[in-house]
């Protein structure tokens, strides 16, 4: 026999789940209020943030008089520009005016948000960072990827916290998400991380020190180019059969692919003497795998100029995501040559 609720106490149970619709409701309101004010906080309002109390802050670009204020509120010492210099820009003389006026120092970093971070500029960060008087303000544009690359470094670097809570600071709660171009800032880490695993050893300031100081390199696009052999005299009209030797110093694989963005190429131009392109170039547009160490004999097909003269020949290195070896620090090879009628 099927005994019957009362009433009331049947009005109570359907109640309970009306009452969880209603607080998972509030939640999601919650929540989304929170992301929308994080939202709004990253790219409206300064995306400031403290990395190390009282020492160490990040932020976007600040107006000049917003900078005033937070050199004042904060007692700024250092002012750490990871954009690089750009005084033809108006948000940098601005820059340059309020630190002036404040009496601190201005230190400019050349950062990419879309490439790994140029070994020399990781190791000018490193220097900046142990000579500067604190408290540093760190920024780039939006505050997010330069800047988080930056204030996780600071955190790795001068604190005992695990590698899990630096790269923190390098992630969607300071508006960096690691999707698209962006992501090369995970990638320096998972540099870094691989090169942990491969010595065996955890994170520690030192080793990271170690890390940016010389073991450092930034995926396959390192190495070197020289001159093989030239055509002795050039003459107009007739082939110059120039080749050169390119010297995988990287810690990956270089792929020779056919196409522009499959493969590491050298890239070459011709320039004359008024400045103007006379030729570009590509070579290496064949299969063939380069490891660490080993080289490879590049043949440039240039078009003997119809002009004597002089001319200036610029050859370069293009890694496999299209960076360019010179933007990571590598030298490109430069070499002048006369044209002969």
């Amino acid at each position: 026999m099927q005994t019957k609720i009362p009433f009331s106490i049947r009005a109570t149970v359907e109640r309970v789940p009306m009452s969880l619709r209603r607080v998972g409701r509030v939640l999601v309101v919650v929540v989304f209020a929170f992301l929308v004010a994080e939202l709004l906080r990253v790219v409206a309002f300064r995306n400031w943030h403290s990395v190390i109390p009282d020492q160490v802050y990040r932020s976007a670009q600040l107006s000049e008089s917003a900078l005033q204020e937070v050199i004042a509120t904060h007692q700024i010492r250092t002012v750490l520009n990871l954009r690089g210099f750009c005084g033809d820009f108006d948000w940098y003389r601005a820059e340059m005016r309020a630190t002036n006026a404040a009496g601190v120092s201005h230190e400019d970093i050349t950062l990419s948000a879309s490439r790994l971070p140029p070994p020399g500029e990781l190791r000018r960060l490193l220097e900046v960072l142990d000579r500067s008087e604190f408290p540093i303000l760190m920024h780039c544009r939006r505050g997010a990827d330069r800047t988080g690359l930056a204030a996780a470094l600071t955190v790795l670097l001068f604190t005992d916290s695990t590698l899990e809570q630096g790269l923190a600071h390098c992630s969607m709660r300071f508006g960096h998400t690691g999707i698209g171009p962006a992501a090369a800032m995970d990638r320096f880490f998972e540099l870094y991380q691989e090169y942990l695993t491969k010595l065996q050893v955890p994170h520690s300031p030192e080793r990271l020190r170690t890390f940016i100081r010389s073991d450092y390199c930034p995926d396959d696009a390192k190495g070197d180019l020289e001159v093989e052999t030239i055509a002795s005299p050039i003459r107009v009209g007739q082939p110059w059969n120039l080749r050169v030797k390119a010297t995988n110093r990287s810690i990956r694989d270089w792929r020779f692919q056919p196409g522009l963005a499959t493969g590491v190429h050298a890239l070459f131009q011709l320039i004359r003497e008024d400045g103007s392109i006379a030729q570009r170039g590509i070579a290496g547009q064949f299969h063939r795998i380069v490891p660490p160490g080993e080289s490879i004999s590049l043949l440039l097909p240039i078009v003997p100029p119809e002009q004597p003269g002089q001319y200036a020949l610029v050859v370069e290195l293009i890694a496999a995501d299209r960076t360019a070896f010179g933007q990571l620090g590598g030298a490109p090879l430069q070499l002048m040559v006369t044209v002969q009628p």
